[in-house]
C-alpha cells in the first residue's frame, strides 16, 4: 500500500515537471480541449426578389449536404457570432418582406426573424468582431461606399465613414486579430479601419474566376476566406473558393450551386439525443406499419433512430386480417403520432377475423359478460396464468370457447382492447381490476379508486364506464 502511494506521488511529480517544461517552451498543454462541435459551412440560395433558403454545404466538394429551410427574406450577407451562437444576416433592398434590414436566422429551421424596423440605409455583408461589434457595408443607388455599424438590438445602422473606394461583388471579414478585410472585385485586398472606414490596399489576389470572390466568410479554424467566384449572371462554372489572406492566393476551388448567394462558417447547435423508435407486430393476423417519413416500413424495417421531432405511424392490415389496435407508445386503433424525446416501442396487433368476436369482453363465448367467468379468466391471464390454472372454475354456462390455448390466442388477438385506461399497457392491477369491478356492477369512484395506471388517457369513471360498455355489448 505504502509502495503504491509512493509510486503515484513520484509519477505526479514527474508529470508536473513535464507540464512546466512544455509551458516554458511557450506551448499550452491542453487535455481533452477539442471543440464540442466542428465548424460547418452554411449558404443561401435566392436572388432578386426570391426569398433565401438556408443550406449546409460540403466545403471540400461544394455540394449541398442538406436543405435546412426557408428564411423568408432575401439575404445578401451572413455572419456567425461565436460568443452568442447567433447567425446574423442582412436583407437586400430588393427584399419585399423586410428590405435593408438586420435579421437573426435560426440554424435549425432556417427561419429568419427581423431585428427592429430596418437599418435606415442599404446594408450588406455583415462582419462581427471578437468583441461583438457588428459592422456591415452600405452601397446602393446614389449611395457612397461606406462602412456602417449595426445595433444588434434595434437593427439601426450608424455610418462609420466613407471608404473612398468603389466596391462590387466583394467580401467583408474579420481575422482572428480583429483586422477587418475587404476583398474587392478584381482581387484588390484592403484593410478597413473600423474607426473611420479608411481603406488601405495590402495586395491583390490574382486569377479570381470572373474577377469575383464575393459574399464570403472566413473559417476561423484554417484562416481561409471562403467566397463565391461568380455571380448568378456570370457563365458557369460557379466555384467555391478558399483564399489565403496571408499569401493572397487561391488555395482551393470547387464547383458549387450556381444559385448560391451568401456563405457563413458556423458552429451548428448540438443535435438532440438520438431516440430509437421500434415497431412490433403481434397477433395471428398480418399487416404492415409505415411512417409518414418512410423510415419505418415494418415488415422490412421496424426501427429507426430519430434526432427528436415527431413521426406518424399507420397500421394497415393485409387481406384476410384486421387491425385490432396499438399498445406501447401508441394507443387506440387509428393513426398514431409520436413526439420522439426518448426511445419508444409501438406494438400493432393484427388478427384473423375468425379468431375475434364482436364483443371482446365475452372471453368464454357464451354471449354473457360475468365477473366470475370472463372477468376472472381475463385477470388471471393478465397475471400470466395459462392452462387450467387460468380457466379452472371460471368457464360460464354454455361456454363455446373452453380450450385454454384458444382463450390465450383470443386474448392476444384482442389485447389492445383490454387496455381499459388507455395508457398503452395491459396490467392486471389496473385494466384487469377495472374490468372485474365493472362486471361486478361497481360504478363511480368505487370503480376507479386506485386502479388507474400511469400515463392513462382514460382517467374518470365516466370515461372508463363508457369504454367498458363498448367492449361488452
Amino acid at each position: 500500500m505504502l509502495t503504491s502511494l509512493a509510486t503515484n506521488v513520484r509519477r505526479l511529480f514527474v508529470f508536473q515537471l513535464f507540464v512546466r517544461f512544455i509551458q516554458s517552451l511557450g506551448f499550452a498543454l491542453a487535455i481533452a480541449a477539442l471543440p464540442a462541435h466542428a465548424l460547418s459551412l452554411l449558404g443561401t440560395v435566392g436572388s432578386d426578389e426570391t426569398p433565401s433558403t438556408l443550406l449546409e454545404l460540403d466545403p471540400a466538394t461544394g455540394n449541398t449536404i442538406r436543405t435546412i429551410g426557408a428564411v423568408g427574406y432575401l439575404i445578401n450577407g451572413m455572419v456567425y457570432e461565436q460568443s452568442t451562437g447567433i447567425l446574423w444576416a442582412t436583407t437586400g433592398f430588393e427584399s419585399p418582406q423586410f428590405p435593408s434590414g438586420l435579421i437573426k436566422v435560426d440554424m435549425t429551421t432556417g427561419v429568419g426573424t427581423p431585428v427592429g424596423a430596418g437599418a435606415g440605409r442599404y446594408v450588406a455583408l455583415p462582419a462581427v468582431s471578437s468583441t461583438g461589434e457588428l459592422f456591415a457595408w452600405s452601397q446602393g443607388p446614389a449611395s457612397p461606399f461606406r462602412l456602417i455599424k449595426l445595433d444588434k438590438t434595434t437593427g439601426v445602422a450608424t455610418v462609420v465613414g466613407n471608404s473612398g473606394i468603389q466596391t462590387n461583388a466583394h467580401s467583408l471579414v474579420f481575422d482572428n486579430n480583429d483586422t477587418l478585410y475587404l476583398l474587392n472585385a478584381g482581387g484588390d485586398l484592403y484593410t478597413i479601419n473600423t474607426t473611420n472606414a479608411a481603406a488601405t490596399l495590402v495586395g491583390n489576389v490574382a486569377n479570381l474566376p470572373h474577377g469575383y470572390a464575393h459574399h464570403g466568410s472566413r473559417n476561423p479554424s484554417d484562416g481561409l476566406l471562403y467566397a463565391l467566384g461568380a455571380r448568378p449572371i456570370d457563365p458557369a462554372p460557379f466555384p467555391l473558393l478558399g483564399i489565403s489572406l496571408v499569401t493572397k492566393s487561391i488555395v482551393s476551388s470547387v464547383p458549387t450551386d450556381p444559385n448560391l448567394l451568401t456563405l457563413a462558417w458556423v458552429t451548428l447547435p448540438a443535435a438532440p439525443p438520438s431516440s430509437t423508435l421500434t415497431v412490433l407486430r403481434n397477433g395471428s393476423g398480418s399487416g404492415t406499419v409505415t411512417s409518414n417519413d418512410t423510415f419505418i416500413n415494418c415488415g422490412a424495417t421496424c426501427s429507426h433512430a430519430y434526432a427528436g421531432g415527431s413521426v406518424t405511424l399507420t397500421a394497415t392490415a393485409d387481406a384476410g386480417s384486421v387491425f385490432t389496435g396499438w399498445l406501447g407508445a401508441c394507443t387506440g386503433a387509428s393513426t398514431c403520432t409520436l413526439s420522439l424525446t426518448t426511445n419508444a416501442t409501438a406494438s400493432a396487433t393484427f388478427a384473423s377475423p375468425a379468431t375475434i368476436a364482436a364483443h371482446p369482453l365475452d372471453i368464454d363465448a357464451n354471449t354473457r359478460f360475468d365477473a366470475l367467468s370472463d372477468g376472472l379468466i381475463l385477470i388471471r391471464r393478465m397475471f400470466g396464468l395459462s392452462g387450467t390454472a387460468m380457466t379452472a372454475g371460471a368457464l360460464g354456462g354454455g361456454a363455446q370457447r373452453t380450450d385454454p390455448a384458444a382463450i390465450i390466442a383470443y386474448i392476444a388477438n384482442l389485447n389492445p382492447k383490454f387496455d381499459v385506461d388507455g395508457n398503452g399497457n395491459v396490467d392486471a392491477l389496473t385494466d384487469g381490476l377495472l374490468t372485474i369491478r365493472y362486471l361486478f356492477g361497481l360504478r363511480g369512484g368505487a370503480l376507479v379508486a386506485g386502479a388507474i395506471g400511469t400515463g392513462a388517457t382514460r382517467t374518470t369513471s365516466a370515461a372508463i364506464e363508457t369504454y367498458l360498455q363498448s367492449i361488452a355489448q
